[in-house]
């Protein structure tokens, strides 16, 4: 297997906008905006913010792929602490990655039943707010902090780059 390099990687991730994804899960916003809009807009906005759920957690699931393909060239790697680092990244790019799966999996029923339209019983972005707060959102954040460790002790020069990708 070849090493995968910084230079390789770092153009294929994709910046991912965690506030936004934590502002559309959140119940207060979905009620505030049920308020403030009739059914059908209320419906286009939860459409809307759907579809960049969906593309969001996508971003984070081929983000946390890429980073652990990363992390595995140096699983042997004779610096004692740059394997355990990788080996670290890949276990939390697991996680990251069940998550994102979970999440895409509730996300993918949700545009289903939006599609019936009128017919469409409620639903609610804002039940997501607890996998999305709570398990998601903090474990991408643990991924982001192991890969700049990871980076600094490989090639210290790549950190800056791979913080602004991501």
């Amino acid at each position: 297997m070849r090493e995968a390099g910084f230079d390789e990687v770092i153009p294929f991730l994709a910046p991912t906008h965690l506030c936004a994804m934590l502002e559309w899960t959140d119940p207060k916003n979905e009620s505030y905006l049920r308020s403030r809009n009739r059914e059908p807009e209320f419906r286009a906005i939860q459409r809307r913010q759907l579809r960049l759920l969906i593309e969001t957690t996508k971003r984070i699931l081929r983000n946390s792929g890429l980073l652990q393909d990363l992390a595995a060239g140096q699983l042997y790697a004779e610096n004692i602490l740059l394997a355990k680092l990788a080996e670290e990244l890949i276990e939390v790019g697991a996680k990251v990655r069940i998550y994102s799966l979970s999440v895409l999996m509730r996300l993918y029923w949700k545009k289903a039943v939006l599609a019936l339209g009128p017919l469409a019983f409620s639903t609610q972005l804002a039940d997501l707010e607890k996998t999305v707060s709570s398990s998601l959102v903090p474990t991408y954040q643990q991924l982001k902090s192991k890969i700049v460790d990871f980076t600094l002790l490989r090639s210290a020069g790549f950190v800056e780059q791979l913080i602004q990708n991501l």
